[in-house]
């Protein structure tokens, strides 16, 4: 029975909040609502920018990783390399010294 109240309250709460919203927002001038739309508008495009900025820089160093490339790397998950197992496809292994380019 408590907790049937306490849902109660705690809607008419949120209810009365969100008439507060709204007749705030009836107030506002609409140029000032139109220039909120665009802020939220340019920096959600901004933030897919530089989420793609990020993504794009990543996957290059990633692809600067040569372990598939090399002989030693035996693709299986328990023993990555043979002879660098600690460092091989990680970050670390860019610029790798035992690299031996593998041939098909």
């Amino acid at each position: 029975m408590q907790d049937r109240v306490m849902q109660d309250r705690v809607m008419q709460n949120i209810t009365q909040g969100l008439v507060w919203v709204v007749q705030c927002l009836r107030m506002t001038p609409n140029w000032v609502l139109a220039g909120l739309a665009w802020a939220i508008a340019l920096l959600a495009l901004w933030n897919i920018f530089v989420t793609s900025r990020d993504t794009v820089k990543r996957s290059q160093v990633l692809h600067r990783i040569p372990c598939a490339r090399c002989v030693f790397f035996t693709n299986d998950y328990r023993l990555k390399c043979t002879v660098h197992p600690d460092i091989a496809l990680t970050e670390e292994a860019i610029g790798c010294q035992d690299f031996e380019k593998r041939t098909v």
